[in-house]
């Protein structure tokens, strides 16, 4: 049960994603090709982005917990969304 309520969460993280990119230019696909959840092109600048999703989980005690970790591969973007509050953590800093 607890496993459906993350995948859940992370599916939402994803399309909260895939939204702010498409607002923001980008085209947006889906991946599902080792760490990389979307791939964004820009047409206007020709731009490829390689997207990670994480989620921000909240704990009980008020505290935030993120599963970030350095990734293995240098050109796969980080982008971390906080569900609670809509925000969206863009290349470590916030959008």
């Amino acid at each position: 049960m607890i496993k459906d309520h993350r995948n859940n969460l992370g599916m939402t993280s994803e399309y909260m994603v895939q939204a702010w990119l498409s607002k923001k230019g980008y085209h947006v696909f889906t991946s599902k090709t080792g760490p990389i959840d979307i791939i964004a092109f820009k047409p206007e600048t020709k731009e490829i982005l390689y997207i990670d999703v994480k989620t921000l989980t909240h704990r009980k005690n008020g505290g935030v917990c993120s599963t970030t970790r350095p990734l293995k591969y240098p050109y796969i973007k980080l982008i971390t969304v906080d569900p609670k509050t809509g925000e969206i953590f863009f290349n470590d800093k916030m959008e």
